[in-house]
């Protein structure tokens, strides 16, 4: 049965109202970026990694009052804004004991690889820690050692090494120098080298500060400023993924200039080497910055390096990320005489400058601006943000994307991140996937001296947040035969009346999982942005906001008209009932000035629901019969129509032996289209009620009708027929039982007998005189010994008098 019960129709439509009402998450961002965490002591130096969803996951060191010492913790925050783990964040790692700060990486599985270091004094071991999507520790509630050699292990850095581990490469310090080690761990926590790591350079001078980027097969390049000549020198080697160093021992040198090359940075290139980077004092008055490809274990540029900026100033802090085209786009700080600015250069994959030859000023304006971090926009260009002074004496976190071609994307001199009162420090950013970051940063804006934790998205247009319309509600249209939701939402705030910037919405539903793979399995052709602002109703969209490809299908288009909300009645694919929840989600797009500008909301869920019951069922009788015995139920679907009605499914009859009783699966006789039903099971003495409803195609059923044994029609003492005979048995084929009713038109001695296919007597049922009228025997498939018959076709033969008749039964056990 769909909805048995016409005591709980109440109850259920109220709880179709619950399971039907928006689920989903509604969370935006704010101005000055969204609270992360706080404790009752600072949280400091936040690293941000990509979830590979829209969002990022966000690991600090955290001091609090749980247990002495600090502590490592994470979040988990989505491309809306939405915090998707425990409030204050999941712990890490609470040994209870000093950390250095963590370096993390994604795991290509929605989580994230972390390491740190623990420990007191001269000793300071390297663990790493698995955190999956959900926020779980997948390495046991401690993590798992890198190394715990009887030294200090400090400037840890780690990349992916495509398998759900990490390749790791850390300065191993002590009272007699420091040196370069690297260990691989893999997706299950496990070392795969050496224990506390594979020597990459143990020269008895000093190296410093490992700078790593993966190469593509399971291993890793890795990059350190070298003492061995005197003032540093840039080293470098590959390890492969075995844990093998490819090149001459201790590193290959890379620029071995007059006077000192420091702060190093690494990409991949993308085509099995790598770029490295790094500040360059060979002229004795100014660091500057230089660059080098390496690969085969030589540089494949001018011998110590190119140039990177033509300028003759100071340059600090430099960053870097791969250009999509075997090059590198990097930044820094650079003095000017009167500020310190942020520039940009690309290096092409022949060593070239790309852009001018003083570099790109991403932000000139009249105040300090430093540590500049920047991740790839994925379409050749990158995402530059830094901290800056701008407003006065506090810090504030600014951003400009940089294009492939090398002009400015976004706003002036950048776009606010977070413009809050006190500082903003140590900020760290994620890529969004989508062209944007999100940032993460120590922000003191309660009392300028205890740090919490903060987070703000800038998309791919430069907006702060991700100004998409808001779905508010997705809800069934009342008083209607089901089929159909109301979806509401809030405009997004970039819709005003003196900034005509978007000229029109599109509502999307989504398809069954099932369609979409269909239809990609079937090649079909999806639109991609460039269409997606002139598609018509009916295409299909797959977007990956969520991380995974979701096929959703364009209904239609709604004009902007800076309405502070939008409703619109949009069609379902099905409807809500038992056995088929029918939630259906929904997603509304605010588009742009152009076609390639768009803002996806958050998709929103709701059911459409039949709200109109069918008409009971009229005339709804019971006459008693005797050919054969029993009571036959008719009825008719009234004026109205109920069979008529394209909404009509079924009729549902059921039976019990009290009038006050609750329809249900356990006491129904009858589903079916048929406007008669024969029970013969009733007798005059079975005290049988009745009641009936007509059932729609979602489940709904109409108020019930009701027949009392008072309704009853017939006498009760039959008449004795006219003639005599043998009815057929009831019901046939049977199991266990059947009824076989014979009339007598005058008294007779009367032989009723059960024989099989043979001929051969089973058994007899009646054997004697019986009165004129109606009579009815029970045959329980046994035979005179009263054992059980097999299945198959018997015979009934009824000798009254002068009379016989035989008839066929079938027993299918």
């Amino acid at each position: 049965m769909h909805k048995p019960l016409q005591s709980l129709l109440v109850l259920f439509v109220v709880t179709l109202v619950a399971l039907c009402a928006a689920t989903d998450l509604r969370a935006e961002w704010v101005s000055n970026g969204n609270f992360i965490s706080s404790g009752a002591f600072s949280l400091v130096n936040p690293k941000a990694v990509s979830d590979g969803a829209g969002g990022a996951i966000i690991v600090w060191l955290d001091y609090r009052a749980v247990a002495p010492g600090w502590g490592m913790y994470a979040q988990r925050v989505d491309g809306y804004g939405n915090i998707l783990w425990t409030s204050g964040g999941t712990p890490v790692q609470t040994g209870g004991v000093n950390y250095g700060s963590p370096e993390a990486v994604s795991d290509g599985a929605g989580g994230a690889i972390v390491i740190f270091n623990e420990g007191n004094g001269q000793i300071r071991d390297l663990f790493a820690q698995r955190i999956d999507a959900s926020g779980t520790p997948l390495w046991g509630t401690d993590g798992v050692t890198i190394c715990d050699a009887a030294t200090v292990q400090r400037n840890y850095r780690l990349v992916p090494d495509g398998a759900g581990g990490a390749v790791i490469a850390w300065q191993d310090s002590s009272a007699g120098g420091a040196n370069i080690y690297a260990q691989k761990v893999d997706a299950g926590g496990g070392r795969q080298w050496t224990a506390n790591g594979v020597a990459i350079c143990t020269n008895s001078f000093e190296q410093h500060e490992p700078q790593i980027a993966p190469d593509g097969l399971g291993g890793a390049f890795i990059v350190w400023d070298d003492h061995r000549n005197g003032p540093s020198d840039i080293y470098a080697t590959r390890i492969d993924a075995d844990g093998t160093v490819d090149w001459v021992n201790n590193g290959q040198i890379f620029c071995s200039a007059a006077n000192a090359q420091q702060n190093q940075r690494i990409v991949s290139d993308g085509s099995g080497g790598a770029i490295i980077a790094w500040c360059d004092y060979r002229n004795s008055a100014d660091w500057v910055l230089y660059a080098q490809k390496i690969g085969d274990g030589g540089a494949a540029w001018t011998a110590n390096g190119v140039l990177v900026c033509t300028a003759v100033e100071s340059m600090y802090d430099p960053a870097m990320v791969t250009d999509m085209q075997n090059g590198a786009i990097i930044t820094w700080s650079m003095y000017n005489v009167t500020s310190q600015d942020i520039y940009a250069q690309r290096i092409g994959s022949n060593g070239y400058r790309v852009w001018d030859g003083g570099g790109v000023v991403v932000c000139g304006y009249s105040a300090t601006q430093a540590h500049p971090a920047i991740v790839s926009d994925g379409d050749g260009g990158a995402v530059i943000a830094w901290e800056d002074y701008r407003p006065g004496t506090t810090r504030d976190v600014y951003a400009q994307r940089i294009l492939s071609g090398g002009s400015l994307d976004w706003t002036g001199s950048g776009v606010a991140l977070c413009g809050a009162a006190q500082d903003q420090l140590r900020m760290n950013l994620a890529s969004d996937g989508e062209g944007g970051v999100i940032a993460a940063w120590e922000d003191y804006r309660i009392d300028g001296s205890t740090s919490e934790v903060y987070a703000q998205r800038i998309e791919r247009y430069g907006h702060w947040g991700y100004p998409a319309p808001v779905v508010t509600d997705v809800a069934d249209v009342l008083a209607d035969q089901g089929g159909f939701v109301t979806v509401a939402w809030q405009k997004t705030r970039l819709e005003t009346t003196l900034l005509p910037y978007i000229p029109k919405y599109s509502v999307w539903r989504q398809l069954p999982l099932g369609q979409t793979q269909a239809l990609l399995e079937r090649g079909a052709k999806t639109l991609d942005r460039a269409g997606l602002a002139s598609a018509a109703p009916g295409e299909i969209y797959l977007s990956t906001t969520s991380g995974a490809a979701e096929g959703w299908e364009l209904l239609e288009y709604v004009t902007a008209t800076n309405s502070p909300t939008y409703t619109r009645t949009e069609p379902t694919l099905y409807d809500y009932t038992v056995e088929l929840p029918g939630l259906h989600h929904f997603m509304v797009m605010a588009h742009g000035i152009t076609q390639f500008i768009f803002w996806e909301s958050q998709p929103d869920s709701g059911c459409s629901m039949d709200n109109i019951v069918p008409a009971q069922p009229v005339d709804f009788s019971a006459m008693q019969s005797f050919d054969p015995i029993g009571l036959l139920l008719t009825w008719s679907d009234g004026a109205v129509g109920a069979m008529s009605d394209p909404d009509f499914s079924h009729y549902a009859l059921y039976r019990d032996i009290t009038a006050r009783f609750l329809p249900g699966p356990e006491n129904c006789i009858y589903e079916g289209p048929d406007e008669s039903y024969f029970d013969g099971d009733w007798r005059w003495n079975s005290g049988f009620y009745y009641r009936l409803a007509a059932v729609d195609i979602h489940g709904n059923p109409s108020t019930f009708g009701l027949v009392t044994p008072d309704d009853v029609t017939g006498t009760e003492t039959p008449e004795a027929p006219a003639a005599s005979y043998l009815a057929q048995n009831t019901p046939n084929p049977f199991n266990p039982s059947t009824s076989i009713v014979f009339g007598l038109s005058s008294p007779a001695l009367v032989t009723l007998s059960i024989y099989d296919v043979s001929g051969r007597l089973v058994r007899t049922l009646v054997d004697g005189p019986r009165g004129a009228g109606v009579h009815k025997e029970i045959w329980d498939g046994r035979d005179t010994g009263g054992r059980a018959v097999a299945s198959g076709v018997y015979f009934s033969r009824l000798r009254a008098g002068s009379f016989t008749d035989t008839k066929k039964l079938v027993l299918a056990r």
